[in-house]
């Protein structure tokens, strides 16, 4: 059981998500530690029925955002560094060796020929591309949580933050899975790698070259099953049984003759 959610968690989509989503729970605590900080500075104190509490204006409320933005920016980016690290680049030889098998079948190959600063700069990359997104739903919400329903800078952060990295991880699952379907073409000689061109139609059994641009494919090859006698159950009871019935067999075909 163990072995197998390693294995699956070995899988670059999962794992990217889950490190997103994971980096960005983890800074979120330091975040609103942030906010609430900058809350207490900025925020003028007042009594309402003899209870204090503090109000913020709202060219305050904007220096809030601002905070928000650069403090998870900073925090998010240096703990999804770490996770992805220790799931696709570190070392993983105190693993059973069914579960590190396991891994290699499932895992994208790519990940493992690629520096770790150039990958997860790749990843980062992608987010870059989504993050005006993810901070708009994020920061918009929580500007708007505390003017127009009158949220707790902490409450109105978190609220924001459950919804846009709810929306950003959906689109970026699907921006990965198409990756991951490209790659696969690529790593199979179905695609040229290389100018998109379509090699189904390309008679090659393990290696060809692509008609469009002359680029050099190769295709996996195919292992024949085992033989019918080497096979066997777990226990080998299948194979005893086949060669003791031969055995019968024999020996009666002699005595009839």
């Amino acid at each position: 059981m163990f072995g197998n959610v390693i294995a699956w968690y070995a899988r670059r989509i999962v794992n990217v998500n889950i490190n997103i989503v994971l980096a960005g729970v983890l800074a979120l605590v330091p975040v609103l530690g942030v906010v609430r900080i900058a809350q207490h500075l900025l925020a003028t104190p007042r009594f309402q029925n003899g209870v204090l509490y503090e109000k913020l204006e709202a060219h305050h409320q904007l220096v809030i955002t601002a905070v928000t933005f650069f403090a998870d920016v900073i925090f998010d980016v240096g703990i999804y560094f770490v996770l992805h690290w220790l799931a696709n680049h570190a070392p993983k030889k105190t693993l059973p060796v069914g579960v590190e098998q396991r891994m290699e079948r499932v895992a994208d190959a790519a990940a493992d020929h690629v520096p770790f600063f150039k990958d997860a700069a790749k990843v980062q990359l992608q987010r870059a591309v989504l993050s005006p997104l993810l901070y708009f739903l994020w920061l918009g919400i929580q500007f708007v949580g505390m003017n127009v329903y009158g949220l707790t800078a902490v409450w109105a952060t978190v609220l924001g933050f459950c919804v846009a990295i709810g929306t950003v991880r959906t689109l970026h699952t699907f921006w990965m899975l198409r990756e991951e379907r490209a790659h696969c073409a690529v790593s199979e000689g179905r695609v040229c790698g290389k100018c998109g061109y379509d090699l189904r139609a390309t008679p090659a059994e393990i290696s060809g070259t692509c008609p469009e641009c002359g680029k050099e494919f190769r295709r996996p090859v195919k292992v024949a099953p085992a033989a019918l006698p080497h096979a066997t159950t777990s226990n080998g009871a299948s194979a005893k049984g086949a060669a003791q019935s031969l055995s019968e067999n024999g020996e009666k075909s002699v005595s009839r003759s």
